[in-house]
């Protein structure tokens, strides 16, 4: 005689619970978390326009006058690196602002743009892949007119939380050598309108490796905005309020 066996209810439950996880995971999957939001150009971009040459330093004495200026050096030889060496994602960032994107596939979007640097003109391709907790973003750039082209070179990419209070960026410094050269860090408190950027020199082997400039608006009722430099090469702490 040839006796039937049947599967155990155990095997039914873990088959059920099985069934149960990948139905969830596939529902998850395909859950849409909406158009991402751009975080601002302070998250970006650090605003200078405190060391314009315009600034009153008349209320100072010799010698704060003699800070500001060793502190305007500094601050304006970043502001150099940054206006300068990383004209294109500066402009291609600021743009973006300015543009409305379309979704290219689910929680993927696509800011498409040219944007005008000098007498060159870019091409540029900013996704923003959404998920639960975050925003992952990579800005493709393509030149196909003048010299030096170029396409589709990924200039920069970072992430950020889906509150938009905080992230990075991940900046290289030209298509040429393609080596990474500025890392931002940015966070924001909307309630009390606070927010500080810091740009830390990332080029591998570099001699500022790890020096930065950060700046920040507080709430402090006195001094309500401050930059902080670190020069690697000197070991040198320089900080402004």
């Amino acid at each position: 005689m040839v006796m039937k066996t049947y599967p155990s209810l155990s095997l039914f439950a873990a088959l059920a619970l099985l069934f149960s996880i990948l139905f969830i995971a596939c529902e998850k999957e395909d859950e849409d978390y909406g158009k991402p939001t751009l975080p601002p150009q302070t998250a970006f971009l650090i605003d200078f326009s405190d060391f314009q040459t315009t600034t009153d330093k008349s209320q100072c004495n010799e010698q704060t006058s003699m800070n500001y200026v060793y502190s305007a050096v500094h601050v304006l030889s970043w502001n150099t690196i940054v206006s300068v060496g990383l004209a294109v994602p500066v402009a291609s960032y600021s743009y973006a602002l300015e543009q409305t994107p379309t979704m290219v596939e689910l929680n993927k979007w696509l800011w498409e743009y040219s944007v005008s640097v000098g007498q060159d003109t870019y091409d540029a391709d900013l996704y923003g892949t959404v998920t639960k907790d975050s925003v992952f973003w990579e800005m493709y750039i393509t030149k196909s007119a003048g010299a030096e082209q170029f396409s589709n070179y990924k200039w920069y990419y970072g992430a950020m939380n889906r509150n938009v209070t905080k992230g990075y960026w991940i900046l290289f410094d030209n298509p040429e050598s393609n080596q990474q050269t500025l890392q931002i860090d940015w966070d924001r408190n909307t309630g009390e309108q606070t927010w500080n950027i810091r740009y830390m020199n990332i080029v591998e082997n570099g001699d500022e490796n790890g020096g930065f400039i950060q700046h920040g608006i507080t709430d402090d009722p006195t001094f309500d905005a401050f930059f902080t430099i670190f020069n690697k090469g000197l070991n040198q702490t320089t900080s402004i309020e």
